[in-house]
């Protein structure tokens, strides 16, 4: 599968007009699939980003490689951020982005804030979010060690990935016991 570009899918976004971020994108399409557990987001993203407008291939492209990359046993997610050769700050800031639209994909593919509360207080899933928000809120501030940065942002990126495939597979296994729950009910 051919890797997505940062900078090809914000060439898109920008003639598209939608004013938003490759990180941004990805961030908000991660969190939708990951809480429409019946649907996968398939069709939630292009009406909420495009409104069911024509939706250029490279971002059907980048859903389904999200959608495959977080369903892969393999555990072989990538983020969509910023290259290497941008700046610390610039790729601090995308990750920030990046888990803000990750936190609002999950409400808008259909996770309601009782249910956020829930699984919060309810599941491991709950400091797994909190962190995120926390992440979603960082600015960056320049480093005394810029070895200790790269390393640090390294590290935090990492964090998000292992994270969002948490919240992905919890939320897999909670819809299975719901559905189990309510066939045993009838």
């Amino acid at each position: 599968m051919n890797t997505i570009t940062t900078d090809e899918i914000n060439n898109i976004l920008q003639k598209s007009e939608t004013g938003m971020l490759a990180e941004e994108l990805h961030g908000l399409i991660c969190g939708i699939i990951c809480a429409d557990t019946e649907h996968d987001g398939e069709t939630k993203w292009r009406r909420l980003v495009f409104d069911n407008a024509q939706v250029d291939a490279s971002l059907v492209a980048l859903f389904d490689q999200s959608r495959e990359q977080l369903s892969s046993e393999q555990f072989d997610f990538q983020l969509l951020l910023p290259e290497e050769d941008e700046t610390l700050e610039c790729r601090v800031e995308a990750l920030a982005r990046w888990s803000d639209s990750f936190l609002s994909g999950l409400g808008l593919g259909g996770m309601d804030e009782a249910e956020m509360d829930r699984l919060t207080k309810n599941s491991d899933l709950g400091e797994t979010l909190d962190d995120l928000i926390a992440i979603s809120q960082v600015s960056y501030e320049p480093p005394d060690d810029a070895d200790d940065s790269e390393n640090d942002y390294t590290e935090i990126v990492e964090y998000v990935r292992v994270a969002v495939m948490s919240v992905f597979i919890e939320l897999r296994l909670q819809a299975t016991k719901t559905g189990n729950k309510e066939n045993n009910d009838e």
